[in-house]
């Protein structure tokens, strides 16, 4: 959707100002009323969000962008049960989401419930085994496990294709001190120090 994009390129006014367009064009529209819920997020009313998401729900109960914006809702009022079952809900209207196979999988790692999120990273893989979203789930999930060394398999399957990617070299910092490679850790560490302060 334009308003999302314009919010993830720190455009808030061209978000707004789209979403006060598509509102008054079709009010009944689930996107219309979700770019509503979307706003609310801007202005960091969660609150609010939670309310007009569900009302879009509500009506409209296999709206996916809602979904997952409920999801996302969810985990940042630290509702994580709530969300992995919001997430396997969309994962069963639409098998190839990767957003939400991802979600379930960092989720059930957070919570420490390994066995599940092994079944869910199994499920991830079937859809997009070489992605490095995949990847990064797989380390994470590896990494929780106390295997560092798996982890820094999949660390390098995403860095040789994005060797500047600025999660993944935190990620693997922390994975090479435990491996007790010191030196490749500080290399990984200063490039990411390098891209945070690029990125400001």
């Amino acid at each position: 959707m334009l308003f999302r994009s314009y919010l993830q390129t720190r455009k808030p006014t061209e978000a707004r100002a789209w979403y006060e367009a598509a509102l008054q064009a079709k009010p009944d529209s689930p996107k219309a009323q979700l770019g509503q819920a979307w706003i609310k997020v801007m202005d960091r009313d969660v609150k609010s969000a939670g309310q007009i998401t569900d009302q879009v729900l509500a009506s409209s109960p296999d709206f996916l962008d809602a979904l997952l914006l409920k999801a996302e809702l969810l985990i940042s009022q630290g509702d994580a049960p709530g969300a992995v079952q919001v997430f396997e809900q969309v994962i069963k209207l639409r098998p190839n989401q990767l957003s939400a196979h991802y979600g379930r999988v960092v989720l059930l790692t957070r919570q420490r419930q390994f066995d599940q999120a092994t079944a869910a990273l199994g499920d991830m893989q079937k859809v997009a085994a070489k992605h490095p979203r995949t990847y990064f789930a797989q380390a994470l999930l590896a990494l929780a496990q106390g295997k560092p060394a798996d982890a820094r398999e999949s660390l390098g399957q995403i860095l040789s294709v994005a060797p500047n990617h600025l999660p993944t070299l935190l990620i693997a910092g922390t994975t090479e001190y435990q491996l007790g490679a010191y030196t490749r850790a500080e290399d990984h560490l200063r490039k990411a120090l390098a891209q945070a302060i690029d990125a400001r």
